[in-house]
C-alpha cells in the first residue's frame, strides 16, 4: 500500500489470494504479474495505480473484487481468463485509456454496474462461438467484437520499445482480412491492443505519363531485339512538346486529323505521329526506360493506358500485356477491335501482378507495340503509366505521453 518506489512486480506462485488495498496508491507500478495460483482479486487490490499500464493476469483467477483496478488510468487494454466468473463493481472504474477488453471464456463472466469502466465504445473481445456476452447490459455503449482464438501471424517484425521511444508501425496487408495490434512486455503473453485495422490502399508511380520515351513507326521488320532492355534507340523519336511557357514535356503518342476542332485526344499527345503512321503503318513501337530502387515494396504492379485502339507490352523482353492486339504480332499489324474514343482518352488499368518477377533492381525497359485499327484511321493514341499498389497499415503504436515504464514494451501484428 503506497509503496511510491515499487515499479514492477510479480507475484510469488503459491500465492492464492491478492487482499483489500494489497497495492492501493502504489503510484508508480507500472506492470504486475499474477501466478497461476491466484484465484482471488480482492477490493482496490490495485487501485489507483495511476502509471499501471500492463497485467499479466494468471489463468486460475476466478474473482475480479470491487474497484480492484479502479483508477488506474495508464491501462490501455487487459485480457481477462477463461476461468474468471465474476467482476466486481467498479473493477476499472475511472480507467480512463482503457479501450479493449479480451474475454478468453466462451461463458461470460458475472457483471455489475460499472464493472467494466464507464468509458464509451470500449470493445470487448470475444470468442467468435461464445454465447451470453451479448445479453449483457450494455448501457455503457461497449461494442463488442467476436474474434477467432487462432490468429495468423503478419510478415512483420515484432517492435521492441523502451526508454519513451516513439514509433509508427507500417506492414503490408491483404483487403479482405482484419488486422489487429498486440502487446506483451515478456514475449510470452500477448494482448489485443487495437483491432478492426483496416488496411488502405497506397499506389505509388514508378513513372508517369510524361516519363522520357522514343517511339518508332517501323517501315520494314527490324526483328524483335527492341524490345530488350539494352537495345539502341538512339536514332528514335523523341517523344515529347513544347509547353505554353517553351519547356519540354513528355506524354503519349498518336495524331488527330480534326482541322480546327479541338479532339479529345489533343491533351495527350506529346509527339504527333500523323505524318508517319497516316495511310503508311498501324503500328508505333515505344521504349520507356525506368528504375526500381527496391523490389520488396511492389505487391501489386498496374499498367494504366489511354490506348485507340489496342497494344503489345514487354518488359526486359518478355510479354506481359496484351489488349486487342494479335497473338503474334508484326512489324505492321493493326489493332483486332476499335476502342471507342470516349473509352481510349480515359486511362485503362491492366494487372501485371504476374510478372513482378521481370522487373530487376536497377534500370528496366517496357517496350510497347501500339496498335490503331487500320492504316487509314483518322486518329490514334497511347500513352500509359506503371504504378506499385499495396495495402498498408501505418499505424501509431504509442506516444511518449503514456510511456512511463521501467520494462520493455513490444508489439506485433496478427490477421484474421
Amino acid at each position: 500500500y503506497k509503496c511510491t518506489s515499487l515499479t514492477s512486480i510479480t507475484i510469488p506462485d503459491g500465492v492464492t489470494s491478492i487482499g483489500e488495498g494489497a497495492f492501493r496508491s502504489c503510484m508508480f507500478l507500472n506492470s504486475i504479474t499474477i501466478p497461476d495460483s491466484v484465484i482471488n482479486i480482492e477490493r482496490s487490490a490495485f487501485g489507483a495505480c495511476y502509471n499501471l499500464y500492463w497485467i499479466n493476469m494468471g489463468r486460475s483467477v476466478a474473482t475480479i473484487g470491487s474497484f480492484a483496478f479502479a483508477n488506474c488510468r495508464s491501462l490501455t487494454s487487459i485480457t481477462i481468463p477463461e476461468n474468471v466468473t465474476s467482476i466486481g463493481e467498479s473493477a476499472f472504474y475511472y480507467c480512463t485509456k482503457l479501450k479493449s477488453i479480451t474475454f478468453e471464456s466462451n461463458n461470460p463472466p458475472k457483471i455489475v454496474t460499472g464493472s467494466l469502466g464507464g468509458i464509451k465504445n470500449k470493445i470487448l473481445y470475444v470468442p467468435k462461438d461464445a454465447t451470453g456476452y451479448h445479453d449483457w447490459d450494455n448501457s455503457e455503449g461497449y461494442v463488442i467484437k467476436s474474434v477467432n482464438t487462432e490468429f495468423e501471424y503478419v510478415d512483420c517484425s515484432i517492435i521492441k520499445l523502451k526508454d519513451n521511444e516513439n514509433i509508427r508501425l507500417s506492414f503490408s496487408g491483404e483487403s479482405e482480412k482484419e488486422y489487429f495490434i498486440q502487446r506483451s512486455c515478456d514475449l510470452e503473453h500477448w494482448e489485443i491492443l487495437e483491432g478492426n485495422i483496416q488496411p488502405v490502399l497506397i499506389s505509388k508511380l514508378i513513372f508517369d505519363e510524361q516519363q522520357q520515351k522514343k517511339a518508332l513507326v517501323p517501315t520494314e521488320n527490324i526483328g524483335t531485339d527492341w524490345i530488350q532492355l539494352n537495345y539502341d534507340d538512339s536514332n528514335w523519336l523523341e517523344v515529347e512538346s513544347v509547353s505554353e511557357d517553351g519547356t519540354l514535356v513528355g506524354g503519349g503518342v498518336g495524331f488527330a486529323r480534326s482541322g480546327t476542332r479541338v479532339h479529345p485526344f489533343d491533351p495527350y499527345i506529346a509527339l504527333d505521329l500523323e505524318e508517319q503512321m497516316y495511310r503508311s503503318n498501324a503500328s508505333v513501337y515505344i521504349r520507356i526506360p525506368f528504375t526500381i530502387d527496391d523490389l520488396s515494396e511492389i505487391g501489386s504492379l498496374i499498367l494504366a493506358a489511354r490506348t485507340d485502339d489496342g497494344f503489345v507490352a514487354w518488359i526486359n523482353g518478355d510479354k506481359v500485356q496484351s489488349f486487342n492486339a494479335p497473338d503474334e504480332p508484326q512489324w505492321d499489324s493493326e489493332a483486332m477491335a476499335s476502342n471507342h474514343v470516349s473509352i481510349a482518352q480515359n486511362l485503362k488499368e491492366f494487372p501485371l501482378d504476374d510478372y513482378i518477377e521481370k522487373l530487376k533492381v536497377g534500370e528496366n525497359i517496357i517496350a510497347i507495340q501500339a496498335l490503331n485499327k487500320g492504316k487509314s484511321s483518322s486518329d490514334f493514341l497511347f500513352s500509359c503509366n506503371l504504378s506499385v499498389r499495396d495495402y498498408s497499415i501505418d499505424y501509431p503504436l504509442i506516444s511518449s505521453q503514456n510511456q512511463n515504464q521501467a520494462r520493455s514494451q513490444f508489439y506485433r501484428v496478427i490477421s484474421q
